[in-house]
């Protein structure tokens, strides 16, 4: 939002830009589809319209080692050099008793900040001046198949140190990956500046989507009552619907748990579990290890068998469920823990490894700048293949994410030639010129009279003589 209320100082004139995607979410290696949509309100002198694609990654925290001291003196003990005190001059100095040990606080900042990915996506070369109106640039660009996905994690924690300075402080551990598209118009002129907004996307990791078919784990164990007397044995099989899960959602699981033993399964309980771990690339690391949401259920007699229903809903305490992220300097995983709590012994535990996604978000594009009562009416156009972008690996691509071979005659490769388009095509039909992206002009404005054809639909210079007709790949004007 800061982006959008930036632009609108910047020209002066209400003028905005925007990224809209076809997809609140995407997968890695999927095909991001969308529309750079300009709104001018005054004439601007342009060279491209562009998406700058980046994924950034950030982790830093505090470290905070004690040590203990034990070297030194004690002043207020060394011997008495004073005149009253002095000793004779042949009389030996007695050695200062040494310091009693101590404690001592070492404070480090660690920090990393990098860009795993940063490309541009050019949509449209304009070159010209561009007249007020609604203009739309399609644009594809297919998400690397290596992406660890998106996560923003925050953690408050108090010091360790009880020095005056950081009792009423608190120390934060920040780890993001951060994908975002900016769309960008660029101007010409000095005091010119660039027309640009950003949006942050949900993109997740390539995902298994056999891990969200249904899941059996069995646990058997001994009960050892005082840790080292035998009981029996207690079996414990337990089924959850799926292995992978998204905030908000609930686990269902069904466990049969048969109690061979002369000890009472007091409680059964349900945890999801997280491991988070961050490094700065440097060789230090820092961990943590929370529950963020559980569940307790009546247990089982000794010497019997029970069926348990156990559900686990994901959204317990109100915590935030960060995705599951495997990156190189940020890891985040899960896992679903179902145990056998029995009193004075070690509990018997089945575990399952569960992945977490993030959902799609219910408000993006136009409707996360402008509100969700107050988003402009934009005209849809249609997304040709010719219009698709080049990819990473310097090939065209399909929404679906496969390669298209060159279709002679169905239009021309969005990031090269002239760009405009013909100013004389009807209102909200779609247009297209040479290397530009076909657009649609919703103000009358931009569609006036004798601005057909030439150089490939390029507009007349502001106040002077239309083009001449039927220029280098253009069409004569009506």
């Amino acid at each position: 939002m800061m982006g959008l209320v930036s632009n609108l100082f910047r020209m002066g004139d209400g003028s905005w830009i925007s990224v809209q995607t076809d997809k609140p979410a995407y997968y890695a290696g999927e095909t991001i589809t969308g529309r750079v949509i300009a709104h001018i309100n005054s004439a601007v002198a342009c060279d491209q319209a562009a998406v700058k694609v980046k994924l950034k990654e950030v982790v830093a925290w505090h470290d905070e080692v004690s040590r203990t001291v034990s070297e030194g003196y004690v002043l207020a003990l060394l011997p008495d050099m004073t005149a009253a005190g002095r000793q004779p001059c042949n009389a030996p100095t007695p050695p200062p008793p040494p310091h009693p040990p101590y404690t001592v606080w070492d404070h480090h900042n660690r920090f990393l900040k990098r860009n795993l990915l940063k490309e541009v996506v050019v949509v449209s070369r304009l070159n010209h001046v561009l007249p007020p109106g609604e203009w739309q640039y399609p644009f594809a660009y297919k998400i690397p198949e290596h992406l660890p996905g998106v996560v923003k994690f925050r953690r408050e924690e108090s010091y360790s140190d009880p020095a005056p300075q950081y009792r009423s402080m608190r120390k934060e551990t920040l780890g993001s990956l951060v994908f975002s598209l900016k769309a960008v118009v660029e101007t010409r002129g000095m005091f010119s500046r660039e027309l640009k907004s950003r949006q942050e996307m949900v993109v997740n990791p390539w995902f298994d989507w056999k891990a969200a078919t249904p899941q059996a784990v069995m646990k058997k164990g001994e009960v050892y009552w005082c840790c080292c007397i035998p009981q029996g044995q207690v079996t414990m099989d337990c089924k959850f619907d799926k292995g992978a899960y998204a905030g908000g959602e609930t686990a269902q699981i069904a466990a049969t748990i048969n109690n061979e033993s002369k000890c009472k399964v007091a409680n059964m309980v349900v945890k999801l579990m997280r491991f988070v771990q961050l490094r700065d690339g440097a060789g230090h690391s820092r961990s943590f290890t929370d529950t963020v949401a559980s569940a307790r259920y009546e247990g089982v007699a000794a010497g019997a068998s029970a069926a348990r229903y156990l559900p686990l809903p994901l959204a317990a305490g109100g915590h935030h469920f960060l995705p599951t992220v495997k990156a190189e300097h940020i890891n985040i995983t899960y896992r679903i823990d179902v145990e056998c709590s029995i009193d004075m012994a070690f509990d018997i535990e089945a575990q399952l490894p569960v992945t977490i996604y993030e959902p799609p978000p219910t408000v993006f594009g136009l409707a996360a700048l402008f509100g969700a009562g107050a988003v402009p009416t934009i005209a849809a156009v249609p997304m040709p293949a010719s219009a698709l972008a080049t990819s990473p690996m310097g090939a065209p691509t399909s929404p679906g994410g496969g390669f298209l071979p060159p279709v002679p005659g169905a239009g021309v490769d969005m990031s090269g030639g002239m760009g405009g388009a013909p100013m004389g095509a009807p209102m909200g039909a779609p247009m297209g010129g040479m290397g530009g992206a076909p657009m649609v002009a919703t103000n009358p404005m931009a569609m006036g009279g004798g601005m057909g054809g030439g150089m490939g639909g390029m507009p007349p210079p502001m106040g002077g003589m239309p083009p001449p007709m039927g220029g280098a790949g253009g069409m004569p004007g009506y």
